[in-house]
């Protein structure tokens, strides 16, 4: 009996040094898997009644130690695969990212792999929010900067203030106070890849058929008014060419250039803790006041309320056939508009923002990119959104974007300076923009702004009864969640 005893226990005690040695004859598990492997090993040992059960545990505790080694392997971000959407569903950009960008990726990351799936910006949120549910969402995504709150609130991302942090400071400092736009609760969450805003752009010979310095620009409201109505061609009481024209169709572009003269007349869309709205202010007013007046009235110098130009072919635009001498616009449209029409491109200036009380425009991040918070491989991904910010990304990337280049550093790049002109007014102005509230009702909210500000630009509302009813009907969401 006691030397089947000391037999049990000599076998055990070999299966033990056994079980060890397996677990660390790979050399190159990390230290998480070199603790896990010991820790197996002694439930081997423990769970065993014989020595070949011992052994076929131990077999198990290296196999799961290998499998440790070959997760924390793929978390560093050297090798693996991760699924990445872009939002949109412009050709070229497509293009450019399938056939060039992600290959690149690729070729200077070997064993990794890239996949690239394109999603209507109609479309982004609501697949988005069925991919999370089915927990098949991309490992990283693109959308607008304003969808920050509502993604961070349901947990859906992955904080980056670690990788932000080992960043180059360099970096860091070029984008500003713009990544802060992609703050929520005081953690960072995305990364911009592109620049969107909405300037105005003039026909220089048309300032200069009216006697206007196409050199000296507006500067404030007054100006900016004298010079429209200067502008304006009128047969009697219609307008035959419009001093000023800005979207006014009801949808999220009205909304914009309400922000831009709100934020220009001193005021804000909410308080400095972000819990009340504050479209009614007295700023909010006058601003809506200044739309309204733009459109209707007397002294009126824009015709086509209601009408969405932007939609229009690019030798289509107004600016083009000269039915107007300024209009708001986006970079997207002045790069359409020099392709198709270089001619006129030639005549046509970006002016800074204009100043009543303060000097802003709306604009900042176009797309930013977000990391998955349930990814298996947060440091790859982390390395793709790095990537798309080098600066051989951008040269290839933005041109075919429509977006300009959220980085400072690059104003005097041959990018904005050679390949992309219309980029430089658009980057120049970026410490003068202004973008929307990180709040997580942020797109219901706005919706409800449109409704009332398309009411108020066709007279069945006044400017402050639409901002006193917006006001109230978006707090009361605001308030419920």
């Amino acid at each position: 009996m006691q030397k089947r005893q000391l037999r049990l226990r000599l076998s055990l005690f070999f299966v033990l040094i056994a079980t060890l040695l397996a677990a660390c004859g790979d050399n190159t598990a990390t230290t998480t898997s070199a603790t896990t492997a010991p820790a197996s090993a002694t439930t081997a040992a423990g769970a065993a009644t014989t020595a070949s059960g011992a052994a076929t545990t131990a077999a198990g505790a290296a196999t799961t130690a290998a499998g440790t080694a070959t997760t924390a392997a793929a978390s560093t971000g050297g090798t693996g695969t991760i699924k990445v959407w872009f939002p949109g569903n412009s050709q070229a950009e497509m293009d450019v990212v399938t056939k060039k960008l992600a290959p690149a990726f690729e070729q200077a990351n070997p064993g990794v792999k890239v996949n690239i799936e394109f999603v209507d910006w109609g479309n982004i949120s609501t697949k988005l929010n069925t991919a999370f549910a089915g927990g098949t969402a991309p490992d990283v995504f693109g959308h607008g900067v304003a969808a920050t709150a509502g993604f961070a609130s349901n947990d859906r991302l992955l904080p980056i203030d670690n990788y932000l942090q080992k960043w180059d400071p360099k970096m860091i400092s070029d984008f500003g106070t713009l990544l802060d736009q992609g703050k929520y609760n005081g953690k960072h969450y995305s990364v911009p890849i592109r620049g969107d805003a909405r300037l105005i752009a003039y026909r220089t010979d048309l300032f200069t058929e009216v006697g206007l310095d196409p050199a000296k620009p507006p500067t404030n409201w007054q100006e900016f008014t004298a010079a429209a109505q200067k502008l304006t061609k009128k047969s009697g009481s219609r307008i035959d060419r419009s001093g000023f024209l800005f979207s006014t169709t009801a949808d999220q572009g009205l909304q914009q250039v309400f922000l831009t003269f709100l934020t220009e007349a001193g005021g804000s869309q909410m308080n400095a803790d972000l819990t009340k709205l504050t479209w009614n202010s007295p700023e909010g007013v006058k601003a809506l006041q200044y739309m309204i007046d733009t459109y209707n009235g007397p002294n009126a110098v824009a015709t086509g309320l209601g009408e969405n130009y932007g939609s229009l072919a690019p030798n289509q635009q107004p600016l083009v056939t000269g039915r107007t001498a300024m209009a708001i616009v986006d970079p997207g449209t002045l790069g359409a508009i020099r392709t198709a029409s270089p001619d006129i491109y030639s005549k046509i200036a970006v002016m800074p923002p204009l100043k009543d009380v303060k000097q802003t425009a709306f604009g900042g991040a176009g797309t930013v990119l977000f990391i998955n918070k349930d990814t298996k491989n947060p440091d790859l991904a982390w390395k793709f959104i790095d990537f798309m910010n080098q600066d051989s990304t951008l040269e290839d990337y933005l041109p075919a974007n429509g977006g300009f280049p959220m980085r400072t550093s690059l104003l005097n790049s041959e990018l904005v300076t050679t390949k992309v002109p219309y980029f430089k007014p658009f980057v120049q102005d970026i410490p003068y923009y202004v973008g929307n509230p990180n709040i997580p009702t942020w797109t219901q909210v706005r919706d409800v702004l449109v409704r009332y500000l398309d009411k108020a630009m066709h007279g069945t509302l006044s400017a402050k009864d639409a901002l006193d009813q917006a006001t109230a009907e978006g707090q009361a969401i605001i308030d419920k969640k």
